[in-house]
């Protein structure tokens, strides 16, 4: 039998995070998943580390390239013997509830396409500030074009899905380099269903993973999609609203990475987690890092496989 759910972690050169996001994996409550490790031409012994995880519902993909993001997103889909998949980061972890809620959740929605969850801030230390629920106000195509709609790193959705929907290919025009998941929202949203979870169930860093450069070719991404797929929702006159907003968004990041108050930003977009609430995350936090993964002579070969 296959198993319920793929949970699918693209990687590059992410030693130092993806041990804990493998043992996030191995630490949920629910059990019946696969994991499919992706390699995207790491050169700091990612691979390495993800072949010695001996475990048969581990697979571990190499090609020995770097193609980037949504090349990697549309392979996992291709590999995935499960009906739903679990999109992941690899230097994230996941609540070890997440698994267990979401494919409840799908299971009793049906008519549900991609459901996502909110997610816990953690420090540049991995330690948990903050939390940012997930905004349920009833999504308008106005809403998505606006960014408000699925958190990319906490999603599962249905594997047929992503299949008749693919993220964009790197290699035509236009590409969305930093915004994948924008553009596939608002490519989609007319014909699919989408839903969230407030609570909380991911775990992200933040602080160490923002970089005014990639917000940057976000911004510019962001723009791109806004016009290609807003004519058709909103009208012209509302995708110039768009991109006014969009730059003032630019402008206030940029006037705060000049005058390094970019943790201040993110800050803004999360509530800070009181004691009892950091007490309890940074329990469930432990318990992850503490998660022993099976590893020894026997593990698995990497598969070798071109990617189309």
């Amino acid at each position: 039998m296959p198993p319920a759910v793929t949970v699918g972690i693209p990687f590059y050169n992410a030693r130092l995070t993806l041990g804990d996001a493998v043992r996030s994996v191995f630490a949920q409550s629910f059990a019946d998943w696969e994991l499919v490790l992706v390699d995207d031409g790491s050169t700091d012994g990612g691979q390495e580390l993800a072949r010695s995880i001996d475990d048969p519902r581990v697979r571990v993909v190499s090609d020995g390239t770097n193609r980037g993001l949504s090349t990697r997103l549309n392979q996992i889909v291709t590999l995935a013997h499960a009906g739903l998949i679990a999109r992941m980061d690899a230097d994230d972890m996941m609540h070890r509830e997440r698994l267990a809620v979401q494919v409840q959740f799908l299971k009793r929605n049906p008519e549900v396409d991609v459901v996502g969850t909110g997610m816990y801030i953690l420090d540049a230390a991995g330690r948990p500030v903050a939390r940012r629920p997930a905004d349920t106000t009833p999504l308008t195509a106005r809403r998505v074009l606006t960014g408000a709609c699925l958190m990319h790193a906490t999603v599962m959705g249905r594997t047929d899905w992503f299949r008749r929907n693919p993220y964009y290919d790197p290699a035509s025009k236009p590409v969305y380099p930093e915004a994948e998941d924008f553009e596939l929202w608002c490519r989609t949203f007319a014909g699919s269903r989408f839903a969230r979870i407030p609570d909380c169930f991911y775990y992200v860093n933040e602080h160490a993973s923002f970089a005014m450069s990639k917000y940057r070719t976000a911004s510019l991404s962001v723009a791109r999609a806004q016009w290609r797929h807003g004519l058709e929702l909103i009208g012209f006159l509302g995708c110039c609203a768009l991109s006014a907003r969009q730059l003032g968004k630019y402008l206030v990041h940029a006037g705060a990475a000049g005058l390094r108050l970019q943790s201040r930003m993110i800050a803004r977009r999360s509530i800070p987690l009181d004691a009892a609430e950091t007490a309890q995350v940074a329990a469930d936090l432990e318990r992850i890092r503490s998660t022993k993964l099976p590893t020894g002579k026997g593990a698995q070969e990497s598969r070798s496989q071109g990617f189309k």
